[in-house]
C-alpha cells in the first residue's frame, strides 16, 4: 500500500531553504516532530546553530552533511564540527540551496551504525525510504529548482 506525503516549506535563509514533510494523516511536519520530541535536549543548540549556519553563511555544500546511505545527517561530521552531539537530524541534501529534514533523534553512544541503533534506526529507515522517492520524483521530473533556487511546484507530492 502506498503512502503520500508533501514536501513543504520549514525553515527560509539567505542561502539555504529547508524544507520537510508531512506525511499524510499526521498533523506534524517530521521536521516538527524532531523539534518537539528533542526541544530540551543539551545537544539542541548544536543543531540549531548548524542549521542558521548553513542557511546563512555557509550554503548546503555536500561536505556538512553526513552521508546515511541516500538520507544524509546533520550535524556534520565533528571533523567539521568540532563538537560532539548525540543528537542525530536526517534530511536530504538536494543542492547548495535546498535540504528536506526528516525527523531524528538520539543516537545511543558506543553504538557505530545508525541502523544499529533502537533509537534512530526507524527515523534513519524512514529518511532512505523518503530520500528514494524524493529522488525518484525528480527523475521523473514531479518537480524542479526555479531560478532562485526554491522547489517547484509549492507542496509537491511524493509517492512512497
Amino acid at each position: 500500500m502506498s503512502t503520500f506525503a508533501t514536501i513543504i516549506e520549514f525553515y527560509k535563509f539567505q542561502k539555504v531553504i529547508f524544507y520537510t514533510i508531512r506525511i499524510n494523516g499526521e498533523i506534524a511536519s517530521l521536521g516538527t516532530q524532531f523539534i518537539e520530541n528533542n526541544k530540551k535536549h543539551k545537544h539542541m543548540v548544536i543543531l540549531k546553530t548548524w542549521i542558521q549556519n548553513i542557511g546563512n553563511k555557509r550554503g548546503a555544500r555536500s561536505y556538512l552533511f553526513r552521508p546515511e546511505r541516500k538520507a544524509n545527517a546533520l550535524p556534520p561530521p565533528i571533523e567539521i564540527s568540532h563538537k560532539s552531539c548525540s543528537l542525530r537530524w536526517y534530511c536530504l541534501h538536494l543542492s547548495e540551496s535546498v535540504v528536506i529534514l526528516f525527523n531524528g533523534g538520539e543516537k545511543t553512544k558506543n553504538i557505530h551504525a545508525a541502523q544499529d541503533c533502537p533509537i534512530v534506526r526507524p527515523h534513519f529507515e524512514l529518511a532512505n525510504i523518503l530520500s528514494e522517492a524524493i529522488l525518484k520524483a525528480y527523475d521523473q521530473k514531479v518537480f524542479s529548482f526555479n531560478k532562485s533556487g526554491r522547489l517547484v511546484p509549492e507542496n509537491i507530492i511524493i509517492q512512497f
